[in-house]
């Protein structure tokens, strides 16, 4: 089992939902920010087919994580919780 989120790299808005507790008064507020998509450059340098992407493993020893890459002006990132960091590795490569 694993997902898969393609989009273009360039010029892909973000929406980022934000919200705030204040707990003294007891009140949240919520707010959408719409953003220009960056990429996310934390975790483990990976190569797929030449083109750099990075890997960041689950917590607690669970098997795989995210990786994510952008190929071609797409922005590509798989996640698994049942797939190995290479497993994951092989499927990027595969992926044209």
């Amino acid at each position: 089992m694993f997902g898969i989120e393609e989009h273009k790299a360039g010029g892909y808005k973000v929406n980022r939902v934000v919200t705030n507790v204040d707990i003294r008064n007891r009140t949240s507020t919520t707010r959408t920010i719409v953003e220009d998509f960056k990429f996310n450059e934390h975790g483990e340098k990976i190569y797929i087919n030449g083109i750099e992407g990075r890997f960041e493993p689950w917590a607690n020893h669970i098997p795989g994580g995210y990786l994510r890459w952008v190929q071609n002006d797409t922005f590509v990132e798989i996640d698994s919780k049942e797939l190995t960091k290479e497993e994951m590795i092989v499927l990027a490569k595969s992926i044209r």
